[in-house]
């Protein structure tokens, strides 16, 4: 069950040669969050087994108890390279690094070397679910009190 103040579920996913791994976020104002499940689903990427698997599992409505049955907003994918059967190829949005830009540091996770880091991606990966909508024009803080006023 979501908490009733969740406003926005978001989920994030990581490839690997064996398996993904989904994180699902629920989410209200100020992007205060709770971490609602996380799957490892075996299989291999390159088959269409692993992805109507994973799709199974994104397309699983979360019960809410003010809204009823609500589903995944958003989800971003970082695929390692693989091309999804029958898609188009999605690109690696891995190897977090700490840079410049025009004399500006731009932070961004390191990960240390031989520590799996997929649970963590997964986390990112929905971060940028929430912000991509914010892109869009959803308001996480309108939401939130959308599910208030109900």
């Amino acid at each position: 069950m979501l908490p009733e103040r969740t406003a926005i579920v978001t989920a994030g996913v990581d490839l690997q040669d064996d398996r993904v791994e989904v994180s699902v976020y629920a989410w209200t104002k100020a992007e205060e969050c709770w971490l609602m499940a996380h799957q490892v689903i075996p299989g291999d990427p390159s088959t269409p087994a692993l992805w109507a698997a994973l799709d199974g599992f994104l397309l699983k409505p979360w019960p809410h108890p003010l809204l009823g049955p609500v589903n995944i907003h958003a989800v971003c994918i970082d695929s390692g390279g693989y091309q999804r059967p029958g898609g188009p190829a999605l690109l690696r949005a891995t190897d977090e690094r700490v840079s410049e830009d025009r004399g500006r540091p731009e932070r961004s996770w390191e990960r240390r070397k031989g520590r799996a880091a997929e649970a963590w991606d997964c986390a990112v990966y929905a971060v940028a679910a929430i912000h991509g909508l914010a892109s869009h024009g959803v308001s996480l803080d309108i939401e939130a009190d959308r599910v208030e006023l109900d």
